[in-house]
């Protein structure tokens, strides 16, 4: 039978498959936000690593950023340090940071394939 396209690109890039459990795949580019990257970074710390291929690594803020007037500084004190954990957190390993208001040629808001799409941001042309 006939493969659909997904099913041809999820075959190219499985790692090692596990019996009874998931592939593991092999991710090009590794998209992160400021929510939970914070409990990534820090087990990394804690473990002693240091971030793998932080080079492929994109960040931006895109849950708390205001829909308008992204120029004024983020009111809600949650928010605005989860965003500055985010900047810090990169800063430290090394990992580019994007804004989502940023003016980089191909920036927008697509989604990628995920459970809940409405909270993913990232740029199609970064390669």
């Amino acid at each position: 039978m006939a493969k659909t396209l997904f099913e041809k690109i999820w075959d190219r890039h499985i790692v090692r498959t596990i019996d009874g459990g998931p592939s593991v795949l092999y991710i090009d580019k590794h998209l992160i936000h400021e929510v939970t990257s914070p409990q990534a970074f820090k087990g990394i710390e804690n473990r002693g690593l240091e971030v793998f291929r932080p080079r492929q690594i994109v960040a931006t803020a895109d849950h708390n950023v205001p829909t308008i007037h992204r120029e004024l500084p983020i009111k809600e004190e949650l928010s605005r340090i989860q965003v500055q954990k985010l900047v810090e957190n990169c800063k430290r390993h090394h990992v580019r940071t994007i804004r989502p208001w940023s003016s980089l040629p191909g920036h927008c808001s697509c989604y990628r394939a995920r459970a809940r799409p409405h909270t993913a941001r990232h740029d199609h042309r970064l390669r």
